[in-house]
């Protein structure tokens, strides 16, 4: 979830990154491979597989077989076939890793170890030049050279990075200015790169998930989000109105408007293609990538995709997916009480799964997001382990408070006169 960035970085300073652009994907998939093989042989009785796993996995089967059916074939195989590796990251790989506490602990804080340093580079050590940055040489763009990375990537890796300096840094004076300049920095990238989406929702996260991490009362975590919220809202109207961002501003009013409206139109048109078919076709939808043959684009929005694309069989398994992990979340909350030494693990997870809820109505799509259906996976997995050692520790605290009871009783009784 970070590793575009390290990418990104080494493309702008030799191009034999640009030429083999897969080396640092290839790296990811070995590195997490050798680890998931590691685990299942110490753990293989451990594995399991919850309905969560199931229902993504089914969600994304569906997906492959609407091939059979799909209005836009060539755009199926060249985008559906090209992201089979990251499905099997995501949904079969690492699922593996975080089937433990200490998997999802160990990935967390490493994503937050890797991310400051990579955004530290792209805010002292790269040219812009666009929204994104100066690459090494031109890349070839449907018959277009450009010399500029695509920013939402960029905007991403800053955003996750802001998330977790600000959720994960415990309370001292010198982890607290690293997570100030960590978030500042996480802040200019999303800027630079003009991604409206994640600059807010990075900002949205921060501000409704600090409170819950550092156990604020709940009238204090109300007024924190509110009153930080219009604060930043503040902050980004009077920033963006300051610089001259000239042809790249994408912040003015009509440019909203007009990106919002163009969205919107998409999804629209997917729909209305899905009501008018067939009745039999509501069922399995229009077919992945149909949305290529409706609007030219992919849709932008993935809840609307996944009902036009994969009918109502699909959008089911959806809200399964994501009803199962609203639920779960809410559950973990809950028990933060008996469970502090996670509390912040727990938080950044939540977190990250809201932000990436955030994006996806934006700019989601099935087969350029699946790292939302693996959160929605992890956050199961920290619930289950959650669910045991909750119920260990409410037993024990239950026994002692037996024990004491019992002991006080006693000793009253012999303070009574006979």
């Amino acid at each position: 979830m970070a590793m575009f960035g390290l990418e990104q970085f080494l493309q702008t300073q030799d191009a034999t990154f640009l030429k083999h652009g897969t080396l640092v994907n290839m790296g990811v998939g070995v590195v997490a491979l050798l680890s998931a093989a590691v685990w299942l042989f110490k753990n293989l009785d451990k594995l399991k597989i919850d309905r969560i796993h199931v229902a993504s996995l089914l969600l994304v089967g569906l997906a492959f077989t609407s091939q059979l059916w799909t209005l836009a074939p060539r755009e199926f195989s060249e985008h559906y076939y090209g992201a089979i590796p990251y499905f099997v990251l995501f949904l079969f790989v690492a699922p593996v890793l975080s089937m433990e506490q200490k998997g999802i602990r160990t990935g967390i804080w490493t994503m937050l170890v890797m991310g400051v340093p990579l955004v530290f580079l792209f805010v002292f050590f790269v040219q812009w030049e666009g929204r994104g940055v100066r690459l090494a040489a031109p890349s070839n763009e449907n018959g277009v050279l450009r010399w500029d990375s695509p920013s939402l990537a960029l905007s991403t890796l800053a955003a996750y990075t802001g998330i977790l300096a600000v959720i994960l840094v415990p309370k001292n004076k010198l982890l607290l200015l690293i997570q100030f300049v960590a978030f500042t920095m996480a802040c200019y990238v999303a800027y630079r790169t003009q991604s409206r989406g994640q600059l807010i929702a990075m900002g949205f996260v921060c501000l409704v998930c600090y409170p819950l991490a550092n156990q604020a009362t709940r009238f204090k975590g109300l007024f924190f989000t509110i009153a930080g919220f219009a604060s930043l809202s503040i902050g980004l109207f009077l920033l963006f109105s300051y610089f001259d961002l000239g042809d790249i501003n994408r912040w003015g009013e009509a440019k909203i408007r007009s990106d919002f409206e163009g969205r919107f139109d998409m999804a629209q048109n997917l729909l209305a293609r899905w009501m008018d078919s067939p009745p039999q076709t509501w069922l399995f939808g229009l077919g992945a990538a149909s949305g290529f043959a409706t609007s030219g684009f992919y849709v932008h929005n993935l809840p609307g995709e996944v009902l036009g694309e994969l009918g109502i069989v699909g959008a089911s398994l959806y809200l399964f997916i994501y009803g199962s992990a609203i639920r779960r979340s809410y559950s973990l909350i809950r028990k933060l009480e008996y469970y502090p030494e996670m509390r912040r693990e727990v938080v950044a997870l939540i977190g990250l799964f809201l932000f990436s809820t955030i994006i996806s109505l934006k700019q989601g799509s099935l087969f350029t997001w699946p790292d939302l259906l693996f959160l929605a996976i992890a956050i199961g997995h920290l619930e289950s382990h959650s669910a045991k050692y909750v119920a260990r520790k409410r037993s024990l605290s239950q026994y002692f408070f037996r024990q004491n009871k019992r002991a006080a009783e006693q000793h009253n009784s012999r303070l009574v006169p006979q």
